[in-house]
């Protein structure tokens, strides 16, 4: 089938095809529309509606609620001066954030000083005792002495021995008395002294 037999064709019959440029036209028209309204519901942005309750406590009737003007303004403050305390508190909690973290900051800060400076304290006492030896043997020797002195020990029983000849007569000595506790303690305080002792 050649071009002319296909245009007799459309002669004959009453049709004529499409012109492609207009078929085109009108499919890139179609596109842009569909285009623009989903840019549109794009762009639209929802509206945010906040339902105002009363305020009046267990009156409930059916959740219908009428707002004169006077109460309807009354409640945007309310709701208003609701989001800046809100605000106010995020403000309040992001300075004591700031706050604590400087502390923190300066507590490392002095720590770290501290730390140096007991290190600087201990490198120079351990250069002062390299060079007093006495000293330092002196020291020592007082740290390893006691407090306070230790109460006297009592005295050991003699245990009882038995002769093979002994004369019955004789009269057998006891062993010593310990001496008595002392009646104060090391910084003047009376002592109980226990009743097998005295």
């Amino acid at each position: 089938m050649t071009h002319d037999l296909i245009l007799k064709s459309f002669q004959a019959t009453g049709v004529w095809p499409m012109d492609a440029s207009r078929v085109n036209n009108a499919i890139l028209h179609a596109e842009n529309e569909e285009l623009r309204a989903e840019l549109n519901l794009i762009r639209k942005r929802p509206i945010k509606s906040t339902t105002l309750t009363t305020r009046e406590g267990d009156e409930w009737h059916g959740g219908a609620v009428f707002y004169s003007p006077r109460k309807l303004a009354s409640e945007r403050a309310r709701k208003a001066a609701e989001l800046d305390e809100a605000a106010e508190l995020q403000l309040q909690k992001a300075r004591d954030r700031e706050i604590k973290a400087a502390e923190a900051a300066e507590k490392k800060r002095s720590q770290e000083a501290a730390k140096l400076a007991r290190q600087q304290a201990k490198i120079a006492k351990d250069a002062e005792e390299q060079r007093q030896p006495a000293t330092a043997q002196k020291s020592r020797d007082t740290a390893n002495k006691r407090k306070r002195k230790a109460s006297p020990k009592l005295a050991k029983k003699s245990t009882k021995r038995r002769r093979a000849v002994a004369s019955l007569s004789r009269v057998v000595e006891s062993p010593p008395r310990a001496p008595s506790p002392p009646k104060f303690g090391l910084h003047t305080r009376r002592l109980k002294t226990p009743a097998r002792y005295k």
